[in-house]
């Protein structure tokens, strides 16, 4: 079997994982999958929803004020995550 990767196919790289509500904890297996989709040929990487904090239920429990300040760096959007790990190339931000 050829392992090498052509050209002509689009190869897609799905992101899962459990989350909590430390963001860095939950931002390293994203970024250390991505890179490995990326090493391993993966054009388009695709993180599953909520990859940075839990779900909507346990979200809405919280109460706003004991949510600590989080910086824009700490939101991190695909291209940030893209950039993170030097990934991407064709990430244009929203």
């Amino acid at each position: 079997m050829d392992n090498q990767i052509r050209s002509d196919i689009l190869y897609l790289g799905i992101i899962q994982h459990s989350c909590d509500d430390d963001l860095e904890q939950n931002l390293k297996p994203s970024i250390e999958k991505i890179r490995e989709a990326a090493h391993r040929g993966a054009t388009i990487i695709e993180t599953q929803e909520l990859f940075h904090s839990p779900a909507f239920q346990k979200i809405k429990t919280r109460e706003i004020s004991n949510t600590p300040n989080v910086s824009q760096d700490q939101l991190v959007p695909c291209h940030a995550i893209c950039q993170k790990t030097s990934s991407c190339h064709h990430c244009q931000p929203f």
